[in-house]
């Protein structure tokens, strides 16, 4: 897993990096103020990612790149979780088959919008399962390609959780026209930090943690896999995810 880290964490943030510096100056900040004023007028993730896209206004070179960039992250991902199936135990290469279609949560969170970081979008929802004992944690991370998304996290992955007495809590992070990589991959591994500094009083076993997610959410649950920092050695993650988008 170690190898793994060291192998591919500075593809998965120069890829990032590299989709960032597509746009100018200019773009980016129209790209901020388009993002902040479809929020504001109450648009959600779709019409938000339309509002964005017109205001930048591409240009057919930067399109070509990113579709590129687009790629090669996904092969990227795909070639990740080969073999990182390779080295996981047959319980954690389940945790790898696609989830079915994502609906949005049957019941509200336990803790609603909380604040794991200073930026307005390092927030998380939390659903706590009942039991007796601390629990494990699935955490979802949102795709959007970086630049769109907000925490959610599929209404029957959900539900599975808590049935079987795992929690689960939806973060979201910093975008692209926020900030630059690799601050979104330090958002992920704040959240986790965060989460764990809440085990006792959420009840949260801190040695059990997964974490899953679409698109820019399958490259973040690859890249927190690899992460030491926030986790004994002896205690990986597992992941799963979808590397399209």
């Amino acid at each position: 897993m170690e190898e793994l880290r060291k192998k591919y964490t500075p593809q998965l943030i120069e890829i990032q990096r590299n989709y960032g510096d597509i746009l100018t100056d200019e773009q980016r900040q129209a790209q901020r103020e388009a993002f902040r004023a479809a929020r504001e007028a109450g648009k959600q993730d779709a019409d938000v990612r339309k509002a964005v896209e017109a205001a930048i206004k591409l240009t057919d070179e930067q399109k070509e790149k990113q579709a590129q960039i687009q790629k090669e992250r996904a092969e990227l991902f795909a070639k990740i979780q080969e073999e990182l199936r390779a080295v996981l135990t047959d319980e954690q290469r389940k945790q790898l088959r696609p989830q079915g279609e994502a609906r949005g949560p049957a019941q509200p969170p336990t803790h609603p919008d909380v604040k794991y970081g200073p930026h307005d979008r390092n927030v998380m929802d939390v659903w706590l399962a009942k039991s007796d004992k601390p629990t494990p944690v699935l955490v979802s991370i949102h795709g959007g390609g970086f630049s769109g998304g907000n925490k959610s996290i599929s209404g029957d992955l959900l539900r599975q959780c808590l049935d079987s007495g795992i929690s689960a809590v939806a973060i979201t992070y910093r975008l692209s026209g926020e900030a630059k990589a690799p601050a979104q991959f330090h958002d992920a591994a704040r959240a986790i930090q965060f989460i764990r500094s809440k085990d006792k009083e959420w009840n949260l076993d801190p040695t059990r943690i997964a974490a899953t997610g679409g698109s820019a959410g399958a490259g973040l649950s690859l890249w927190l896999v690899f992460m030491t920092t926030w986790r004994t050695p002896a205690t990986p993650i597992p992941c799963c995810g979808s590397p399209q988008g």
